[in-house]
């Protein structure tokens, strides 16, 4: 008779790697296997295909010994495997590790889905890390966290669109480093029905368009969205600003309009301006994309920086075999296995260690000395921001989407949509303090 953790085994997850071994610094006591059982450790991860890739060419060879097994299953995407988790823990069982952003883990922890990561996993030292890394693997003064990978989206642009519309000095392309002057930019390159002078990063009601108009309240001066009560103010002269310079920005041909197909526009060399992360430099490599990209830091405002969203490795509420996990999780964090996981990701590196590492100082990809000096530049920045949540986080990003896509495609006033999204957030607070799900 199967258990439920066994069922879960041969339904969902795939056996994909092989073993598991920890280095001795971080102190994590090996599992000792008993005869010849081994120590078998589910792990669920957000990075399909591509991941899938990398754990069984980069990670699998580096992890064996130590009697544990990893059983790797890759899900489309955060929140696919985030619904999944939930489901799985509907029926008392899940992933011994898994991955999940920073901003979501109040949530994971109110719904019971994570367990505190041990003291000698919990302590790290901040310096051994890309900066801002470690302010989101923690709640209400709790290790949850281990640092995976950063996350950071940051203007790309059109090299040629750029230099044919002036912008260059000394044969040098000079994209925007204000906002007016990432507005001006998106004028002087736009050319109506041909191509468009920059793009936002969503044209749909998701958390990506939240994050971005939060990323432009930020920089116009305002603080990181957060509770107070039942309240979480978005009705404020910073976000009132920052969406004002975005409708603007679509309404005069500067951006493309969110109810216009955005399919490939960047990729075919139709717009100027973009927001992306480094994956994107990743994938046009491998399809041979030959466009000249490059990347430059936020514009500045009443302050500069990026939203510097971490991705985590956490302990599963349900991990069975606690300590291989533990093992495990020592064993991703180590600097060799950190630096495969993103440098084979595309990723900008989660560990200091690894900032000079070859991947990153002499990059192979096309555009990747235009792109990668910049993306480090940037996760350098001192005014960057950690994206951190709280209990309802994505609730009311859901929520507040709604309202941020009504006023950029001209259908509500700012005014009436932060208002009456603030109203609807804070009832969505109540049912959630009352026993309803984050």
């Amino acid at each position: 008779m199967l258990s439920r953790r066994a069922l879960l085994r041969l339904t969902l997850a795939a056996p994909l790697l092989a073993a598991c071994d920890v280095r001795p610094p971080y102190g994590i006591p090996v599992p000792t296997p008993t005869g010849t059982n081994r120590e078998r450790v589910l792990l669920w991860h957000g990075d399909a295909v591509l991941g899938e890739r990398v754990f069984a060419r980069e990670l699998t060879p580096r992890l064996q010994g130590g009697g544990v097994e990893v059983e790797a299953l890759a899900h489309g995407d955060p929140g696919e495997l985030l619904r999944r988790v939930q489901n799985a823990a509907a029926g008392g069982v899940g992933p011994d590790v898994w991955q999940l952003p920073g901003e979501w883990l109040p949530d994971a922890v109110t719904l019971k889905l994570v367990q505190p990561l041990p003291a000698e996993l919990a302590a790290w030292d901040p310096a051994a890390w890309t900066p801002k890394l470690l302010e989101s693997a923690s709640w209400q003064g709790q290790g949850y966290g281990v640092p995976a990978a950063p996350r950071v989206r940051q203007p790309y642009y059109n090299d040629e669109l750029l230099r044919n519309a002036g912008l260059i000095d000394a044969g040098r392309t000079t994209p925007p480093t204000t906002w007016a002057e990432f507005a001006d930019v998106s004028k002087r390159v736009s050319a109506p029905e041909d191509r468009w002078g920059s793009q936002l990063p969503s044209t749909r009601a998701d958390e990506l368009l939240f994050r971005h108009v939060v990323q432009h309240a930020w920089t116009a001066g305002a603080e990181l969205p957060k509770r107070e009560g039942t309240r979480v103010a978005f009705d404020t002269p910073p976000v009132r600003d920052a969406l004002q310079y975005l409708l603007d920005l679509v309404q005069r041909n500067g951006a493309e309009p969110l109810d216009k197909p955005p399919f490939r526009l960047a990729e075919t060399g139709k717009v100027g301006l973009w927001w992306s992360e480094t994956t994107w430099l990743g994938d046009m490599d491998a399809i041979g994309n030959t466009l000249r990209v490059g990347a430059a830091p936020v514009p500045r405002k009443a302050r500069g920086g990026a939203l510097v969203q971490a991705r985590h490795w956490v302990l599963g509420a349900y991990a069975a075999q606690r300590d291989a996990a533990v093992a495990v999780l020592g064993g991703l964090a180590a600097d060799e296995l950190s630096n495969r996981y993103c440098a084979g990701l595309s990723l900008p590196p989660a560990r200091r260690a690894n900032w000079t590492a070859p991947a990153y100082t002499r990059p192979t990809v096309a555009n990747g000395a235009r792109v990668w000096p910049a993306a480090l530049a940037q996760l350098d920045a001192a005014d960057n921001a950690a994206l951190t949540g709280f209990v309802g986080y994505r609730a009311t990003a859901a929520r507040m989407a709604g309202e941020l896509l009504l006023v950029l495609t001209g259908k509500k006033p700012i005014q009436n949509a932060l208002v009456e999204g603030e109203a609807a957030v804070a009832d969505l607070m109540r049912k959630i303090d009352d026993g309803g799900r984050p």
